[in-house]
């Protein structure tokens, strides 16, 4: 039975670090941008539209389980995005 939901499992124990942009506007449309970096792997993940920016050496297989994983966590991922101050992390705060 398939599934769209990410295959938890596999990401277990793995030491991958997500960042999330602060919302951009662009053509008058909210967007974010979440990096996956895992080593020298690092994936760039454009939401609302979970268009592919950069892959590097993601698996076909990583690559569609983190889409999914942005899909199911978009609410949450917009709202984190949302408190973000881009001078604070411009400051390092």
């Amino acid at each position: 039975m398939h599934t769209n939901e990410p295959k938890e499992d596999k990401f277990q124990n793995r030491d991958i670090h997500m960042t999330i942009s602060p919302i951009v506007s662009k053509n008058k449309q909210k967007m974010l941008y979440v990096m996956f970096k895992e080593h020298d792997k690092e994936l760039e993940i454009c939401i609302p539209s979970y268009e592919v920016i950069k892959n590097n050496g993601f698996s076909k297989e990583e690559l569609d389980n983190l889409i999914v994983y942005c899909k199911v966590n978009k609410e949450q991922l917009l709202k984190r995005a949302s408190k973000i101050s881009i001078m604070e992390a411009f400051l390092g705060r």
